[in-house]
């Protein structure tokens, strides 16, 4: 749990998005790889949105819920506004981000849930 929010969202700040996402083209495709980076991006900026629109509900619980989640992520060191996403690797309905932020190199493994990209777990 601790690992979740120290990676999640001090190391991700608001890492794990950049826009609200709409449908999903083609399995691997552009869009996918840019839906991708936008989540992270958003993430990254806004370290809220894991919490509120960008993790699975599997990473939620791992995180202790909703309300430990947000307090995570509004803390000063949440934000991350100097990530830099270095690859996107989609496999079905399954991906792999890794990610530049202050703490080093890491890797996001995010699931297609219908039409938007969610995101699983850090470090993985």
């Amino acid at each position: 749990m601790a690992r979740v929010k120290r990676h999640a969202l001090a190391s991700l700040a608001g890492a794990l998005g950049a826009a609200t996402l709409g449908a999903l083209g083609g399995c691997g495709g552009t869009s996918d790889k840019d839906a991708i980076t936008a989540v992270v991006l958003d993430v990254a900026h806004h370290p809220t949105s894991l919490c509120t629109r960008h993790a699975t509900p599997d990473l939620l619980t791992r995180a202790g819920g909703l309300t430990r989640c947000l307090t995570a992520a509004t803390a000063p060191t949440a934000q991350e506004p100097n990530l830099r996403v270095i690859s996107v690797t989609v496999t079905g309905d399954s991906a792999r981000a890794r990610f530049v932020g202050k703490d080093g190199a890491n890797t996001l493994r995010l699931l297609r849930l219908g039409s938007d990209w969610k995101v699983a777990s850090v470090g993985g």
